[in-house]
């Protein structure tokens, strides 16, 4: 699977992020940061959830490789065992 790929190899070297990536990520990492501060809760608490919900994504995790690697590197061996 990508995500799998991502882990072992990281994102192909001639790999360019689509154009909405970073616009893409940002506005989907805000909703969450929104919800936890609603909740009283720290958006660290739920990067994990937020990088596998994005890595279901279809084409997210290969589209958005750089972003997805940066954003959720240190979730990326956490998703990956639970997929």
């Amino acid at each position: 699977n990508e995500v799998t790929k991502i882990i072992q190899s990281g994102c192909d070297k001639d790999h360019m992020d689509l154009f909405i990536c970073e616009n893409y990520f940002n506005n989907y990492l805000f909703e969450v940061s929104t919800w936890a501060k609603a909740h009283d809760q720290a958006l660290e608490d739920h990067m994990w959830k937020a990088c596998m919900l994005l890595s279901l994504v279809e084409r997210v995790p290969s589209a958005c490789c750089t972003k997805f690697q940066n954003t959720c590197t240190s979730f990326l061996e956490f998703i990956s065992r639970r997929m």
